[in-house]
């Protein structure tokens, strides 16, 4: 074989090698190219795991955390029973509960929340008495607020009794 024929050969040979090489080199790259974006997408699915994670133990505390809206109106003589429990709670005799009527429910603005309260009047109660029934109500069943209350003085100087009107209260939720 002529020399000339040998130097194409080889050139040729050469020119095949550089281009499998090439084509080594392009696959290597794809394949890192791929692996990286692997490690990428993994590295994502761990923050979103995490974040998961996250989301799920504070649905868990909210959960636990006491409502502060019911999804029902509640019967007349169920809320009653509560109140007749905090009275007897705070040594409040039924006599000294002169009144109890409805208020109009209202639905607060810009929510899905109805708000139902009930207008309870007590009279020759003592302050210690107001506030342990005010503490016996809202502790035995935090969904149920105070949302006004007013004193009167005492009827006498030498007795502490007081007469109370206070609107008690409560949410359901009502999306329109």
């Amino acid at each position: 074989m002529s020399l000339e024929r040998r130097t194409t050969r080889l050139n040729r040979a050469e020119a095949a090698l550089i281009a499998l090489g090439s084509i080594g080199l392009v696959l290597c790259w794809g394949q890192r190219h791929g692996l990286a974006m692997q490690a990428e997408s993994l590295g994502e699915s761990i923050a979103r795991t995490r974040q998961m994670q996250t989301d799920a133990a504070e649905i868990d505390v909210l959960r636990k955390a006491p409502q502060l809206a019911t999804e029902r109106v509640r019967a007349n003589d169920e809320l009653i029973a509560q109140i007749e429990a905090a009275m007897k709670a705070a040594a409040i005799d039924a006599k000294h509960w002169i009144a109890n009527e409805p208020i109009a429910p209202v639905r607060l603005p810009k929510s899905a929340y109805r708000q139902f309260a009930i207008r309870l009047a007590f009279d020759d109660v003592s302050l210690r008495q107001i506030v342990e029934l005010a503490h016996a109500l809202l502790d035995k069943d935090p969904s149920l607020s105070i949302l006004r209350m007013r004193l009167s003085g005492p009827p006498s100087d030498t007795q502490e009794k007081w007469a109370c009107e206070m609107a008690l209260a409560y949410l359901v939720y009502s999306p329109q």
